[in-house]
């Protein structure tokens, strides 16, 4: 009998048996290869930050509702640097005011505003945007409602440099809209904000066209303080910062807030773990770090376009009631 054939196939049953395993090996290293690159992949995609939360939540009925309340707000603080320009000259003849005396008022509302800025700024970053602004609403109207009832000049000019103090914390408001909106709308809905700024202008002016003839300039006071009621009244409901709730380590309530905000516009909320990344969470920022190397040039152009900004607007719109003003104009 011939053991060649038999030999061989023993060797050829070897081989192909080594290389089967050779090749199961191959394929079990290949797909654990396969395993780590996606537990790898699904590891970078568990992180994500709040903005790609925001854009993957997308624009709908949460981003609507805050568009109301910020943009009554943002009303409310329209309506008063209006009154301004309203109540000088009927102040004037009134209490028979000197020029001076007239345009401190308007001047002592702004210095407020520049004196609370700061410290509004660290208020909202030590307690939350929607705290501050629940309280600076507040205040507002509050030191809105003492003004109607001033009885010489000297409280008026208090009451207005407080309510100047308070209105500094509202800008907070478009720093709170903001970091709700998806990225590719952000722009649109900012600048859509500007319109009730507007509006809160030519309903002030509307609201003293009928007050003031018929009621006198005390009540358009109140009237005017109510609009600004609408933030603290409508606070339970509102948002408070994600960034901020991460930044202070609370990211539980980060991360339910934006399930809430995912909730009211009917979508699902991304899959993973919310992670601050490139949020700082050590030494908290410096005015003086805006102007160092890298930035100094954006924040100077920044300043300055902001002031000719506030010198032509405001010096317009305060400065022409008292131009389009008779020489005799009280009576």
């Amino acid at each position: 009998m011939d053991m060649k054939p038999l030999v061989q196939r023993e060797r050829n049953g070897a081989c192909y048996k080594a290389t089967s395993q050779s090749q199961s090996g191959e394929n079990e290293k290949s797909s654990s290869d396969n395993q780590d690159d996606k537990l790898l992949e699904k590891t970078e995609l568990e992180d994500f930050t709040v903005q790609e939360a925001i854009d993957h939540i997308g624009f709908g009925w949460f981003q609507i509702k805050l568009s109301i309340v910020s943009g009554l707000t943002w009303m409310a603080d329209s309506m008063e640097i209006m009154l301004l320009s309203i109540l000088g000259p009927v102040l004037s003849c009134e209490w028979d005011l000197q020029p001076w005396k007239q345009a401190l008022l308007t001047t002592l509302v702004m210095v407020g505003m520049a004196a609370g800025s700061s410290f509004w700024g660290k208020m909202s970053d030590q307690h939350g945007r929607k705290t501050a602004l629940a309280l600076a609403s507040s205040l507002i109207g509050y030191f809105g409602l003492l003004s109607a009832f001033s009885p010489m000049y000297l409280w008026m000019a208090i009451c207005r440099f407080l309510v100047g103090c308070c209105l500094a914390a509202l800008p907070q408001t478009v720093t709170l809209y903001s970091e709700y909106l998806p990225t590719h709308s952000r722009a649109a809905c900012l600048i859509a904000l500007e319109a009730f700024f507007a509006i809160g202008a030519a309903v002030e002016v509307v609201l003293a066209m009928i007050i003031i003839p018929t009621l006198g300039w005390r009540y358009l006071m109140v009237v005017s303080a109510l609009p600004v009621l609408f933030f603290p009244i409508f606070s339970p409901w509102l948002p408070e910062s994600a960034r901020y709730l991460l930044t202070c380590g609370r990211h539980k309530e980060a991360a339910a807030l934006l399930e809430s905000v995912a909730r009211d516009n009917g979508k699902t909320p991304p899959r993973g773990k919310l992670s601050l990344q490139n949020l700082e969470t050590g030494e908290r920022g410096r005015i003086r770090d805006l102007y160092q190397q890298g930035s100094r040039r954006l924040s100077i152009f920044l300043n300055t376009l902001w002031f000719m900004l506030g010198f032509s607007y405001y010096g317009m719109a305060l400065l022409l009631p008292t131009l389009l003003n008779k020489p005799d104009g009280c009576h």
